[in-house]
């Protein structure tokens, strides 16, 4: 069938394109021939054929989040290394839908997702615990971006559909950074830092 939705595009560090496509699963681009070639999908284990986030890990391994399929990892060949349930509660079918590596500590990755929350997964145990409850409830919670100052493991910058809220990972509270009611129901979908470090 036709692709119509790219979500997300992540260009490998051996070069590959990789694209996250709605309903399609996770796709490789060949550049030679010109078109895509599927590198995995629900019919071969992944959680759902909605991709919203892909991450590489330090091994050439995919973080893949999914709607409603959780967080698994994915070789570079394809094949399904493993589904991540929630440690301190085994729920495997969740929204991931941002990934963020930490800016300091090796391993370590921000999940965003739409119904719990913020996620911590570390790589090399293989962890997702969640973090303290955001101060948004319900639906606002959904998380849709993702920020973290360089050279900083400092406040992770959270961005939702009532505005933006600062996680604390190391005091483990969160604070509400904008409470402006002309942003609610408005998703911020991305954070970015401008050349003067703001």
């Amino acid at each position: 069938s036709q692709i119509s939705h790219i979500k997300r595009v992540h260009i490998a560090r051996n070069g590959s394109l990789i694209l996250s496509a709605w309903d399609h699963g996770i796709l490789r681009f060949n550049r030679q021939t010109k078109r895509f070639k599927l590198l995995l999908d629900a019919s071969g284990g992944l959680g759902s054929n909605r991709v919203l986030a892909i991450h590489e890990l330090g091994n050439g391994d995919l973080l893949v989040g999914t709607h409603r399929g959780g967080l698994q990892i994915v070789t570079s060949s394809g094949m399904l290394r493993k589904g991540i349930p929630i440690r301190d509660a085994d729920i495997s079918e969740f929204t991931a839908a941002v990934i963020m590596k930490d800016r300091k500590i090796d391993g370590l990755y921000w999940i965003g997702t739409f119904q719990q929350g913020l996620l911590k997964f570390n790589a090399r145990t293989g962890s997702l615990k969640r973090c303290r409850p955001m101060m948004a409830s319900g639906t606002e919670k959904r998380i849709h971006s993702l920020f973290q100052f360089p050279k900083n493991h400092g406040p992770v910058y959270v961005g939702t559909y009532i505005g933006l809220e600062r996680y604390m990972p190391q005091a483990d509270v969160w604070k509400l950074v904008t409470a402006d009611p002309r942003l609610h129901k408005m998703t911020i979908v991305s954070i970015e830092m401008d050349r003067d470090g703001n």
